[in-house]
């Protein structure tokens, strides 16, 4: 609900993402819903930085 993305692109977003290593995917039952827990793994902090250095480049480059 908070992402407004359907359920089924953000299911196919989510098992990209595991498989490449850069979210574990964790899934429990609670007493009113099942409920899925992601959790960003080391790679995938460290390919979130990559990408945000990059736009921060391509930002300082605009301003001149």
């Amino acid at each position: 609900k908070s992402t407004g993305i359907p359920k089924s692109s953000l299911h196919m977003h989510l098992k990209w993402l595991s498989d490449n290593g850069y979210i574990i995917i964790k899934k429990e039952l609670t007493i009113k819903r099942p409920m899925t827990f992601v959790r960003i793994t080391p790679s995938g902090m460290e390919k979130i930085e990559k990408y945000l250095n990059i736009l921060e480049n391509i930002k300082k480059i605009n301003k001149n």
